[in-house]
């Protein structure tokens, strides 16, 4: 499995999702003003009624509530769906990953892996056998 081979495929989904996404939160309105700080308090309201419902979908959507919202813009997730693959991605992916052909494929595995989206379309099973493959081999590497 491969970067290449897994892009393509990420990218549509993921432009599946943010438009799922999009429609159930129903609006066009986008907001410059609220920070990931802001959102993660309980009583938090967006004064433009759209980012924590972005926030909400976003949550929902992951498999083990593991997010890195410093990976993402706010603001661009209502125009960007690859911003909101960059919250499934785990620490250390490079806030600059601001598109699939940015994206390693540890990256591309994360997302895979964190966001349910892709549960019912491949064999987590699958990834979590090439991420263990791909970690030993990386440690072998290194430690040669």
């Amino acid at each position: 499995m491969t970067t290449k081979a897994l892009t393509p495929f990420c990218e549509v989904e993921m432009v599946s999702l943010h438009t799922s996404l999009k429609t159930s939160i129903g609006s066009s309105v986008t907001c410059h003003g609220c920070i990931i700080d802001d959102l993660k308090k309980r009583n938090f309201t967006c004064p433009n009624s759209i980012c924590h419902q972005w926030f909400a979908g976003i949550k929902a959507q992951s498999a083990e509530q593991k997010f890195c919202w410093k990976n993402s813009t706010v603001s661009l997730w209502p125009d960007h769906p690859w911003q909101i693959a960059q919250c499934h991605m785990g620490i250390g992916r490079d806030a600059a990953n601001t598109d699939p052909r940015k994206t390693d494929i540890e990256g591309m595995l994360q997302l895979t892996m964190n966001c349910k989206h892709f549960h019912s379309l491949i064999d987590i099973d699958k990834v979590t056998e090439v991420i263990t493959r791909f970690v030993i081999q990386v440690f072998f590497v290194i430690k040669l």
